[in-house]
Protein backbone atom coordinates (compact mmCIF):
# COMPACT_ATOMS: atom_id res chain seq x y z
CA UNK A 1 0.00 0.00 0.00
CA UNK A 2 1.15 3.65 -0.91
CA UNK A 3 1.85 6.61 0.97
CA UNK A 4 -1.36 8.29 -0.33
CA UNK A 5 -2.93 5.24 -0.33
CA UNK A 6 -2.59 4.51 3.77
CA UNK A 7 -3.78 8.51 4.49
CA UNK A 8 -6.39 8.10 2.73
CA UNK A 9 -7.37 4.82 4.55
CA UNK A 10 -6.58 6.21 7.50
CA UNK A 11 -8.81 9.41 7.01
CA UNK A 12 -11.95 7.41 5.81
CA UNK A 13 -11.97 5.28 9.06
CA UNK A 14 -11.01 8.48 11.03
CA UNK A 15 -14.30 9.87 9.43
CA UNK A 16 -16.22 6.93 10.22
CA UNK A 17 -14.93 6.87 13.58
CA UNK A 18 -16.21 10.52 14.32
CA UNK A 19 -19.66 10.25 12.62
CA UNK A 20 -20.28 7.23 14.59
CA UNK A 21 -18.85 8.55 18.31
CA UNK A 22 -20.35 12.15 18.45
CA UNK A 23 -22.31 13.23 20.35
CA UNK A 24 -23.30 9.37 21.28
CA UNK A 25 -25.74 10.44 24.30
CA UNK A 26 -27.75 12.61 22.09
CA UNK A 27 -30.62 10.83 21.81
CA UNK A 28 -32.27 8.84 24.47
CA UNK A 29 -31.51 5.10 25.69
CA UNK A 30 -33.47 2.90 22.74
CA UNK A 31 -36.33 0.48 24.41
CA UNK A 32 -34.31 -2.71 23.24
CA UNK A 33 -31.38 -1.05 24.86
CA UNK A 34 -33.23 -0.94 28.16
CA UNK A 35 -33.90 -4.93 27.14
CA UNK A 36 -29.83 -5.21 26.64
CA UNK A 37 -29.17 -3.30 29.44
CA UNK A 38 -31.21 -5.18 32.15
CA UNK A 39 -29.99 -8.43 30.61
CA UNK A 40 -26.57 -7.23 31.35
CA UNK A 41 -27.65 -6.43 34.97
CA UNK A 42 -29.02 -10.13 35.39
CA UNK A 43 -25.14 -11.59 35.06
CA UNK A 44 -23.86 -9.08 37.59
CA UNK A 45 -26.27 -12.17 39.91
CA UNK A 46 -26.41 -15.15 37.47
CA UNK A 47 -22.64 -15.17 36.80
CA UNK A 48 -23.14 -15.44 33.06
CA UNK A 49 -26.01 -15.16 30.32
CA UNK A 50 -28.51 -17.63 30.28
CA UNK A 51 -29.11 -18.21 26.97
CA UNK A 52 -32.85 -18.25 25.03
CA UNK A 53 -33.51 -19.99 22.08
CA UNK A 54 -36.63 -17.95 21.68
CA UNK A 55 -34.41 -14.66 22.18
CA UNK A 56 -32.60 -14.87 18.56
CA UNK A 57 -29.51 -12.92 19.73
CA UNK A 58 -25.99 -15.01 20.43
CA UNK A 59 -24.47 -14.20 23.68
CA UNK A 60 -21.14 -12.68 22.95
CA UNK A 61 -22.85 -9.42 22.80
CA UNK A 62 -23.81 -9.23 26.44
CA UNK A 63 -20.70 -10.48 27.34
CA UNK A 64 -19.47 -7.38 25.75
CA UNK A 65 -21.64 -4.64 27.35
CA UNK A 66 -20.90 -6.64 30.61
CA UNK A 67 -17.08 -5.72 30.36
CA UNK A 68 -18.01 -2.37 29.27
CA UNK A 69 -20.56 -1.36 31.69
CA UNK A 70 -18.20 -2.67 34.87
CA UNK A 71 -15.23 -0.97 33.41
CA UNK A 72 -16.80 2.33 32.59
CA UNK A 73 -20.00 2.31 34.87
CA UNK A 74 -23.39 2.71 33.83
CA UNK A 75 -23.78 5.08 31.08
CA UNK A 76 -24.56 5.72 27.83
CA UNK A 77 -21.36 5.93 26.10
CA UNK A 78 -20.44 2.75 27.77
CA UNK A 79 -23.38 0.94 26.67
CA UNK A 80 -23.14 2.06 23.29
CA UNK A 81 -18.95 2.41 22.46
CA UNK A 82 -18.86 -1.29 21.54
CA UNK A 83 -21.16 -1.13 18.71
CA UNK A 84 -19.07 1.94 17.56
CA UNK A 85 -16.41 0.44 17.88
CA UNK A 86 -17.07 -2.71 15.80
CA UNK A 87 -18.88 -0.89 13.13
CA UNK A 88 -15.96 1.38 12.55
CA UNK A 89 -13.59 -1.90 12.24
CA UNK A 90 -16.16 -3.20 9.57
CA UNK A 91 -14.95 -0.25 7.69
CA UNK A 92 -11.80 -0.58 8.31
CA UNK A 93 -11.63 -4.65 7.75
CA UNK A 94 -12.93 -3.65 3.64
CA UNK A 95 -9.37 -2.16 3.34
CA UNK A 96 -7.38 -6.14 4.36
CA UNK A 97 -9.77 -6.89 0.64
CA UNK A 98 -6.83 -5.07 -1.36
CA UNK A 99 -5.02 -8.61 -2.12
CA UNK A 100 -8.09 -9.33 -4.22
CA UNK A 101 -9.82 -6.06 -5.20
CA UNK A 102 -8.59 -2.33 -6.35
CA UNK A 103 -8.00 -0.28 -4.02
CA UNK A 104 -9.70 2.66 -5.16
CA UNK A 105 -12.71 0.63 -5.72
CA UNK A 106 -12.63 -1.08 -1.60
CA UNK A 107 -12.35 3.00 -1.08
CA UNK A 108 -14.96 4.38 -2.35
CA UNK A 109 -17.22 1.42 -0.97
CA UNK A 110 -15.49 1.72 2.74
CA UNK A 111 -16.09 5.69 2.57
CA UNK A 112 -20.17 4.58 1.40
CA UNK A 113 -20.05 2.10 4.01
CA UNK A 114 -18.45 5.14 6.56
CA UNK A 115 -21.88 7.39 5.86
CA UNK A 116 -24.49 5.01 5.38
CA UNK A 117 -27.66 5.95 7.21
CA UNK A 118 -28.07 2.62 8.51
CA UNK A 119 -24.19 1.78 9.33
CA UNK A 120 -24.11 4.85 11.41
CA UNK A 121 -27.62 4.65 13.33
CA UNK A 122 -27.20 1.34 14.28
CA UNK A 123 -23.79 1.84 14.71
CA UNK A 124 -25.13 4.67 17.88
CA UNK A 125 -27.52 2.01 19.34
CA UNK A 126 -26.41 -0.44 22.03
CA UNK A 127 -27.84 -3.68 19.76
CA UNK A 128 -26.68 -6.96 18.47
CA UNK A 129 -26.52 -6.09 14.58
CA UNK A 130 -23.31 -4.18 13.82
CA UNK A 131 -21.64 -7.36 14.83
CA UNK A 132 -22.61 -9.42 11.77
CA UNK A 133 -21.37 -7.01 9.05
CA UNK A 134 -18.06 -7.75 10.51
CA UNK A 135 -17.84 -11.24 11.05
CA UNK A 136 -19.33 -11.82 7.90
CA UNK A 137 -16.74 -9.69 5.90
CA UNK A 138 -14.53 -11.30 8.31
CA UNK A 139 -15.36 -14.70 7.29
CA UNK A 140 -15.43 -13.61 3.71
CA UNK A 141 -11.74 -12.28 4.19
CA UNK A 142 -10.04 -15.18 5.29
CA UNK A 143 -12.44 -17.50 2.60
CA UNK A 144 -10.87 -15.78 -0.33
CA UNK A 145 -7.32 -16.31 1.77
CA UNK A 146 -8.40 -20.17 2.20
CA UNK A 147 -9.03 -20.44 -1.69
CA UNK A 148 -5.79 -18.30 -3.13
CA UNK A 149 -2.66 -19.48 -0.47
CA UNK A 150 -3.95 -21.14 3.03
CA UNK A 151 -2.16 -18.90 5.32
CA UNK A 152 -2.59 -19.68 8.86
CA UNK A 153 -4.18 -16.28 9.21
CA UNK A 154 -6.62 -16.90 6.51
CA UNK A 155 -7.39 -19.92 8.08
CA UNK A 156 -8.43 -17.63 11.25
CA UNK A 157 -10.27 -15.45 10.16
CA UNK A 158 -12.15 -17.72 8.71
CA UNK A 159 -12.60 -19.88 11.87
CA UNK A 160 -13.13 -16.37 14.03
CA UNK A 161 -15.51 -15.04 11.35
CA UNK A 162 -17.64 -17.95 11.19
CA UNK A 163 -17.61 -18.34 14.97
CA UNK A 164 -18.26 -14.88 15.34
CA UNK A 165 -21.39 -15.03 13.18
CA UNK A 166 -22.80 -17.64 15.37
CA UNK A 167 -22.26 -15.73 18.36
CA UNK A 168 -24.22 -12.74 17.26
CA UNK A 169 -27.75 -13.41 15.54
CA UNK A 170 -29.33 -16.82 14.18
CA UNK A 171 -29.86 -15.07 11.13
CA UNK A 172 -26.48 -15.98 10.36
CA UNK A 173 -28.06 -18.78 8.70
CA UNK A 174 -29.53 -16.73 5.79
CA UNK A 175 -25.89 -15.31 4.75
CA UNK A 176 -24.25 -18.86 5.14
CA UNK A 177 -27.39 -20.26 2.49
CA UNK A 178 -26.21 -17.26 0.40
CA UNK A 179 -22.75 -17.81 0.52
CA UNK A 180 -23.09 -20.96 -0.79
CA UNK A 181 -25.37 -19.70 -3.52
CA UNK A 182 -23.03 -17.52 -4.21
CA UNK A 183 -20.21 -19.81 -4.52
CA UNK A 184 -22.48 -22.09 -6.53
CA UNK A 185 -22.99 -19.22 -8.90
CA UNK A 186 -19.24 -18.77 -9.14
CA UNK A 187 -18.25 -21.76 -10.31
CA UNK A 188 -21.30 -21.78 -12.97
CA UNK A 189 -19.85 -18.43 -14.31
CA UNK A 190 -16.50 -19.83 -14.64
CA UNK A 191 -17.87 -22.55 -16.97
CA UNK A 192 -19.97 -19.61 -19.19
CA UNK A 193 -17.38 -17.09 -18.94
CA UNK A 194 -13.99 -18.61 -17.78
CA UNK A 195 -11.89 -16.04 -15.73
CA UNK A 196 -10.09 -13.77 -17.20
CA UNK A 197 -5.95 -13.80 -16.77
CA UNK A 198 -4.78 -12.29 -12.96
CA UNK A 199 -5.24 -8.84 -12.51
CA UNK A 200 -1.66 -7.03 -12.94
CA UNK A 201 -0.12 -4.47 -10.78
CA UNK A 202 -1.17 -1.90 -13.76
CA UNK A 203 -4.82 -2.38 -13.76
CA UNK A 204 -4.53 -1.83 -9.27
CA UNK A 205 -4.51 2.35 -9.58
CA UNK A 206 -3.95 3.44 -6.32
CA UNK A 207 -6.77 5.66 -4.62
CA UNK A 208 -4.86 9.04 -5.09
CA UNK A 209 -6.12 8.48 -8.94
CA UNK A 210 -9.72 9.07 -7.61
CA UNK A 211 -8.99 12.23 -6.83
CA UNK A 212 -5.64 13.47 -9.30
CA UNK A 213 -5.47 13.86 -12.59
CA UNK A 214 -2.45 11.60 -12.98
CA UNK A 215 -2.44 8.25 -12.08
CA UNK A 216 0.17 6.22 -10.06
CA UNK A 217 1.09 2.72 -10.50
CA UNK A 218 2.77 0.19 -8.20
CA UNK A 219 3.81 -2.98 -7.57
CA UNK A 220 2.28 -5.26 -5.15
CA UNK A 221 4.13 -7.96 -3.67
CA UNK A 222 3.53 -11.67 -4.40
CA UNK A 223 1.22 -13.40 -2.47
CA UNK A 224 2.15 -16.63 -2.95
CA UNK A 225 3.92 -18.43 0.46
CA UNK A 226 6.45 -21.40 0.50
CA UNK A 227 4.57 -24.86 1.10
CA UNK A 228 6.40 -24.39 4.68
CA UNK A 229 4.00 -21.36 5.63
CA UNK A 230 0.71 -22.77 4.47
CA UNK A 231 -1.85 -24.27 7.26
CA UNK A 232 -1.66 -27.81 6.88
CA UNK A 233 -4.52 -30.30 8.15
CA UNK A 234 -3.52 -30.41 11.59
CA UNK A 235 -3.76 -26.41 11.71
CA UNK A 236 -7.12 -26.56 10.03
CA UNK A 237 -8.31 -29.03 12.18
CA UNK A 238 -6.68 -27.23 15.75
CA UNK A 239 -8.47 -23.66 14.49
CA UNK A 240 -11.25 -25.23 13.61
CA UNK A 241 -11.67 -27.19 17.35
CA UNK A 242 -10.71 -23.80 18.62
CA UNK A 243 -13.34 -21.78 17.29
CA UNK A 244 -15.98 -24.17 18.26
CA UNK A 245 -15.00 -24.45 21.31
CA UNK A 246 -15.27 -20.50 21.67
CA UNK A 247 -18.88 -20.80 20.33
CA UNK A 248 -19.48 -23.75 23.34
CA UNK A 249 -17.92 -21.39 26.01
CA UNK A 250 -20.15 -18.47 25.05
CA UNK A 251 -23.46 -20.24 24.84
CA UNK A 252 -22.49 -22.43 27.88
CA UNK A 253 -22.16 -19.33 29.99
CA UNK A 254 -18.17 -20.72 30.24
CA UNK A 255 -19.52 -23.41 31.84
CA UNK A 256 -22.49 -22.13 33.96
CA UNK A 257 -25.19 -23.26 32.25
CA UNK A 258 -24.73 -26.05 29.72
CA UNK A 259 -28.16 -26.02 28.70
CA UNK A 260 -27.84 -22.74 26.69
CA UNK A 261 -25.73 -25.51 24.30
CA UNK A 262 -28.78 -27.07 23.09
CA UNK A 263 -30.12 -23.89 22.33
CA UNK A 264 -27.85 -23.68 19.09
CA UNK A 265 -30.37 -26.43 17.42
CA UNK A 266 -33.17 -26.13 19.78
CA UNK A 267 -33.73 -22.06 18.31
CA UNK A 268 -34.79 -23.14 14.66
CA UNK A 269 -37.94 -24.33 15.64
CA UNK A 270 -39.37 -20.78 17.20
CA UNK A 271 -37.46 -18.74 14.76
CA UNK A 272 -39.46 -20.74 11.68
CA UNK A 273 -42.45 -20.16 13.72
CA UNK A 274 -41.58 -16.66 14.19
CA UNK A 275 -40.21 -16.08 10.98
CA UNK A 276 -43.73 -17.35 8.79
CA UNK A 277 -46.16 -18.12 11.19
CA UNK A 278 -49.62 -15.51 11.51
CA UNK A 279 -52.07 -15.01 13.86
CA UNK A 280 -51.77 -14.12 17.65
CA UNK A 281 -48.38 -13.98 19.53
CA UNK A 282 -46.31 -14.35 16.37
CA UNK A 283 -45.54 -10.00 16.07
CA UNK A 284 -47.20 -9.94 12.78
CA UNK A 285 -46.62 -6.21 12.74
CA UNK A 286 -43.17 -6.92 11.66
CA UNK A 287 -44.19 -8.88 8.41
CA UNK A 288 -43.69 -6.73 5.62
CA UNK A 289 -43.99 -7.05 1.46
CA UNK A 290 -41.41 -8.57 -0.72
CA UNK A 291 -40.29 -5.02 -1.84
CA UNK A 292 -39.80 -3.38 2.24
CA UNK A 293 -36.11 -3.91 2.20
CA UNK A 294 -36.42 -2.06 -1.53
CA UNK A 295 -38.37 0.80 -0.24
CA UNK A 296 -35.45 0.97 2.62
CA UNK A 297 -32.52 1.50 -0.23
CA UNK A 298 -34.62 3.48 -2.49
CA UNK A 299 -35.06 5.67 0.30
CA UNK A 300 -31.50 5.87 2.17
CA UNK A 301 -28.75 3.49 0.81
CA UNK A 302 -28.38 4.90 -2.96
CA UNK A 303 -25.19 3.59 -3.43
CA UNK A 304 -26.17 0.25 -2.55
CA UNK A 305 -29.24 -0.07 -4.80
CA UNK A 306 -26.72 0.88 -7.93
CA UNK A 307 -25.06 -2.34 -6.60
CA UNK A 308 -28.07 -4.31 -6.55
CA UNK A 309 -29.60 -3.11 -9.71
CA UNK A 310 -25.64 -3.17 -11.41
CA UNK A 311 -25.30 -6.78 -10.05
CA UNK A 312 -26.89 -8.53 -12.87
CA UNK A 313 -25.91 -6.66 -15.95
CA UNK A 314 -21.87 -6.74 -14.82
CA UNK A 315 -21.30 -10.09 -13.10
CA UNK A 316 -21.25 -12.35 -16.49
CA UNK A 317 -18.29 -10.20 -17.63
CA UNK A 318 -16.45 -9.40 -14.12
CA UNK A 319 -13.08 -10.11 -14.06
CA UNK A 320 -12.48 -11.52 -10.91
CA UNK A 321 -14.02 -14.42 -8.44
CA UNK A 322 -13.36 -12.37 -5.75
CA UNK A 323 -15.74 -9.66 -7.43
CA UNK A 324 -18.33 -12.38 -8.56
CA UNK A 325 -18.23 -13.86 -5.10
CA UNK A 326 -19.28 -10.36 -3.88
CA UNK A 327 -22.15 -9.64 -6.55
CA UNK A 328 -23.66 -12.83 -6.17
CA UNK A 329 -23.58 -12.99 -2.45
CA UNK A 330 -25.30 -9.54 -1.54
CA UNK A 331 -27.68 -10.23 -4.27
CA UNK A 332 -28.67 -13.72 -2.68
CA UNK A 333 -28.64 -11.97 1.11
CA UNK A 334 -30.92 -9.27 -0.05
CA UNK A 335 -33.08 -11.54 -1.45
CA UNK A 336 -33.26 -14.05 1.41
CA UNK A 337 -34.20 -11.48 4.15
CA UNK A 338 -37.15 -9.97 1.38
CA UNK A 339 -38.36 -13.59 0.94
CA UNK A 340 -38.65 -14.05 5.07
CA UNK A 341 -42.10 -12.24 5.91
CA UNK A 342 -40.84 -11.25 9.20
CA UNK A 343 -38.92 -8.30 8.44
CA UNK A 344 -37.34 -5.45 10.93
CA UNK A 345 -34.48 -3.05 9.09
CA UNK A 346 -31.50 -3.75 10.76
CA UNK A 347 -31.30 -6.96 9.22
CA UNK A 348 -30.26 -5.03 6.10
CA UNK A 349 -26.90 -4.05 7.82
CA UNK A 350 -25.23 -6.89 6.43
CA UNK A 351 -25.97 -7.01 2.62
CA UNK A 352 -25.25 -3.62 2.77
CA UNK A 353 -21.05 -4.50 2.11
CA UNK A 354 -20.89 -6.15 -0.55
CA UNK A 355 -23.20 -4.00 -2.49
CA UNK A 356 -21.19 -0.98 -1.74
CA UNK A 357 -18.24 -2.93 -2.68
CA UNK A 358 -19.43 -3.57 -6.35
CA UNK A 359 -20.27 0.46 -6.39
CA UNK A 360 -17.19 1.18 -5.52
CA UNK A 361 -16.05 -1.56 -8.39
CA UNK A 362 -17.97 0.36 -11.08
CA UNK A 363 -16.75 4.05 -10.01
CA UNK A 364 -13.10 2.10 -10.22
CA UNK A 365 -13.80 0.88 -13.88
CA UNK A 366 -15.54 4.50 -15.20
CA UNK A 367 -12.75 6.11 -13.92
CA UNK A 368 -10.70 4.79 -17.22
CA UNK A 369 -13.51 5.65 -19.89
CA UNK A 370 -14.97 9.22 -18.37
CA UNK A 371 -11.98 10.56 -16.31
CA UNK A 372 -11.43 10.87 -12.62
CA UNK A 373 -12.97 13.86 -12.35
CA UNK A 374 -16.08 13.17 -13.99
CA UNK A 375 -16.52 9.92 -11.49
CA UNK A 376 -15.84 12.35 -8.46
CA UNK A 377 -18.46 14.47 -9.10
CA UNK A 378 -20.89 11.40 -9.92
CA UNK A 379 -19.71 9.49 -6.85
CA UNK A 380 -20.30 13.15 -4.48
CA UNK A 381 -23.39 13.48 -5.80
CA UNK A 382 -24.45 10.22 -5.06
CA UNK A 383 -23.30 10.19 -1.11
CA UNK A 384 -24.31 13.45 -0.64
CA UNK A 385 -28.42 11.90 -0.34
CA UNK A 386 -27.48 9.34 2.50
CA UNK A 387 -25.21 11.56 4.43
CA UNK A 388 -27.11 14.26 4.26
CA UNK A 389 -30.05 11.76 5.70
CA UNK A 390 -27.28 10.24 7.80
CA UNK A 391 -27.27 13.35 9.77
CA UNK A 392 -30.75 14.07 9.99
CA UNK A 393 -31.30 10.59 11.62
CA UNK A 394 -28.28 10.60 14.24
CA UNK A 395 -28.12 14.71 15.10
CA UNK A 396 -31.62 16.51 13.67
CA UNK A 397 -32.43 19.19 16.49
CA UNK A 398 -34.51 18.47 18.84
CA UNK A 399 -36.55 21.30 17.89
CA UNK A 400 -38.03 19.85 14.34
CA UNK A 401 -39.72 16.79 16.47
CA UNK A 402 -41.02 17.25 20.22
CA UNK A 403 -41.46 13.99 20.74
CA UNK A 404 -39.37 11.86 17.78
CA UNK A 405 -35.42 11.98 18.03
CA UNK A 406 -35.52 10.77 14.25
CA UNK A 407 -38.84 11.07 12.46
CA UNK A 408 -38.26 8.95 9.84
CA UNK A 409 -41.97 7.44 9.54
CA UNK A 410 -40.66 3.92 11.41
CA UNK A 411 -38.34 3.22 8.73
CA UNK A 412 -35.26 2.79 10.86
CA UNK A 413 -36.36 4.24 14.13
CA UNK A 414 -38.25 1.49 15.85
CA UNK A 415 -39.53 1.67 19.32
CA UNK A 416 -37.82 5.16 19.84
CA UNK A 417 -37.95 6.06 22.94
CA UNK A 418 -38.76 10.42 22.50
CA UNK A 419 -37.66 13.31 24.32
CA UNK A 420 -40.15 13.14 27.27
CA UNK A 421 -37.79 10.74 29.02
CA UNK A 422 -35.71 13.52 30.14
CA UNK A 423 -38.85 15.16 31.81
CA UNK A 424 -37.73 12.56 34.34
CA UNK A 425 -34.46 11.72 34.19
CA UNK A 426 -33.32 15.58 34.18
CA UNK A 427 -35.13 16.54 37.05
CA UNK A 428 -33.80 13.49 39.18
CA UNK A 429 -30.23 13.82 38.38
CA UNK A 430 -31.15 17.40 38.91
CA UNK A 431 -32.03 16.79 42.66
CA UNK A 432 -28.75 14.44 42.72
CA UNK A 433 -26.57 16.63 42.07
CA UNK A 434 -27.82 18.74 44.91
CA UNK A 435 -27.67 16.05 47.37
CA UNK A 436 -26.67 11.94 46.97
CA UNK A 437 -29.37 11.20 49.51
CA UNK A 438 -32.13 12.17 46.78
CA UNK A 439 -31.19 8.99 44.49
CA UNK A 440 -33.17 7.07 47.62
CA UNK A 441 -36.73 8.63 46.24
CA UNK A 442 -39.60 6.51 45.53
CA UNK A 443 -40.74 6.19 42.35
CA UNK A 444 -43.82 4.32 40.88
CA UNK A 445 -43.31 3.50 37.12
CA UNK A 446 -46.79 1.37 35.28
CA UNK A 447 -46.69 -0.47 32.37
CA UNK A 448 -43.59 -0.52 30.34
CA UNK A 449 -40.25 -0.28 32.11
CA UNK A 450 -37.41 -0.31 29.31
CA UNK A 451 -35.51 1.72 29.41
CA UNK A 452 -36.05 3.39 33.01
CA UNK A 453 -35.61 -0.28 34.56
CA UNK A 454 -31.99 0.13 33.39
CA UNK A 455 -31.61 3.84 33.17
CA UNK A 456 -32.89 3.93 37.17
CA UNK A 457 -31.55 0.27 38.44
CA UNK A 458 -29.18 2.31 40.31
CA UNK A 459 -31.76 4.05 42.32
CA UNK A 460 -32.98 1.35 44.84
CA UNK A 461 -36.53 2.62 45.48
CA UNK A 462 -38.04 2.90 41.99
CA UNK A 463 -40.66 0.43 41.91
CA UNK A 464 -42.16 -1.51 38.24
CA UNK A 465 -45.57 -2.10 38.57
CA UNK A 466 -46.95 -4.36 36.04
CA UNK A 467 -50.13 -4.03 34.33
CA UNK A 468 -52.33 -6.28 36.53
CA UNK A 469 -51.29 -5.35 39.79
CA UNK A 470 -51.15 -2.09 42.05
CA UNK A 471 -49.22 -1.18 44.94
CA UNK A 472 -50.28 -1.16 48.34
CA UNK A 473 -49.98 2.73 48.84
CA UNK A 474 -50.09 4.65 45.88
CA UNK A 475 -48.24 7.81 46.75
CA UNK A 476 -44.56 8.62 46.14
CA UNK A 477 -42.08 10.87 45.06
CA UNK A 478 -42.71 10.63 41.12
CA UNK A 479 -45.16 8.46 39.13
CA UNK A 480 -45.08 7.53 35.91
CA UNK A 481 -48.73 6.26 34.62
CA UNK A 482 -50.62 5.54 31.38
CA UNK A 483 -53.66 6.80 30.33
CA UNK A 484 -55.53 3.91 31.06
CA UNK A 485 -54.83 3.00 34.55
CA UNK A 486 -55.26 7.07 35.65
CA UNK A 487 -58.56 6.35 36.62
CA UNK A 488 -57.46 3.79 39.44
CA UNK A 489 -54.45 6.16 40.44
CA UNK A 490 -55.31 9.41 40.61
CA UNK A 491 -58.34 9.00 43.41
CA UNK A 492 -55.81 7.49 45.81
CA UNK A 493 -53.35 9.95 45.51
CA UNK A 494 -53.19 12.58 48.24
CA UNK A 495 -49.92 14.69 47.60
CA UNK A 496 -49.55 17.67 45.79
CA UNK A 497 -47.84 16.74 42.22
CA UNK A 498 -47.11 18.78 39.10
CA UNK A 499 -48.56 16.70 36.18
CA UNK A 500 -47.24 16.60 32.61
CA UNK A 501 -48.05 14.69 29.43
CA UNK A 502 -45.33 12.30 28.94
CA UNK A 503 -45.46 9.82 25.64
CA UNK A 504 -42.55 6.90 26.27
CA UNK A 505 -41.70 6.11 22.85
CA UNK A 506 -43.12 6.73 19.47
CA UNK A 507 -46.27 5.56 18.69
CA UNK A 508 -46.46 4.21 22.46
CA UNK A 509 -49.25 4.49 25.40
CA UNK A 510 -49.97 8.63 26.48
CA UNK A 511 -48.83 8.68 29.89
CA UNK A 512 -48.82 11.17 32.73
CA UNK A 513 -45.70 12.09 34.85
CA UNK A 514 -46.63 12.69 38.76
CA UNK A 515 -43.74 14.55 40.61
CA UNK A 516 -44.25 15.26 43.80
CA UNK A 517 -44.12 19.25 44.51
CA UNK A 518 -42.16 19.05 48.12
CA UNK A 519 -39.53 17.17 46.44
CA UNK A 520 -39.13 18.91 43.02
CA UNK A 521 -39.74 22.50 43.57
CA UNK A 522 -36.56 22.81 43.68
CA UNK A 523 -35.88 22.16 40.14
CA UNK A 524 -39.33 23.06 39.02
CA UNK A 525 -39.70 27.01 39.43
CA UNK A 526 -42.19 29.43 38.26
CA UNK A 527 -44.75 26.99 38.16
CA UNK A 528 -47.53 25.79 40.15
CA UNK A 529 -48.69 22.08 41.33
CA UNK A 530 -51.05 21.16 38.68
CA UNK A 531 -52.56 18.34 40.46
CA UNK A 532 -54.40 18.75 43.99
CA UNK A 533 -56.28 15.69 46.09
CA UNK A 534 -60.03 15.70 45.98
CA UNK A 535 -60.65 17.25 49.51
CA UNK A 536 -63.41 14.96 51.66
CA UNK A 537 -65.09 16.82 54.20
CA UNK A 538 -66.47 13.87 56.61
CA UNK A 539 -70.16 14.80 56.75
CA UNK A 540 -70.79 15.65 53.07
CA UNK A 541 -70.03 13.21 51.32
CA UNK A 542 -73.79 12.67 49.14
CA UNK A 543 -74.12 16.59 49.51
CA UNK A 544 -75.21 18.62 46.39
Amino acid sequence: MTTRQQWLSILIVALAFAVRVWALDYKPVHFDEGVNGSLIDGMRTDGCYHYRPDNFHGPLHFYVLFASQQLFGRNVWALRMPTVLISTASVALLFAFRRFLPFRALAIAALAMALSPAMIFYARYAIHESWLPFFTMLACLGGFGCARRRSTNDVWALGLGLAGMVLTKETYAVHWIAAALALGGVWLLEQLAPQSARLTPADRPNAASLFLPLQQRYEEPSTELPAAAQAGRRDVLRIGAMCIGIVIAFYSGFGMDWSGVTGLWETWGPMMQKGHATGPGTEQEHHKDVYYFAKLLLDYEWPALLGLIATPFIVLPARSRSLRFFMLFGVASFAGYSLIPYKTPWCLLTVLPPLFIVTGWMAHRLCSHAGNMAVTVLMTAMLAQPTLDAWRLNFGAPGRSRINPTNDRRRYAYVQTTWDINKLLDRLHGLEARDTMNRYLHGYVYGERFPLSWLLADWPNVHFVDDDKSPEHYDADFLLVPEDRIAEVEPQLLGIYFKEAYLPRDYGTPSWLFLSAERFRPVIEHREPEFHPRVRIEGTEGAQ
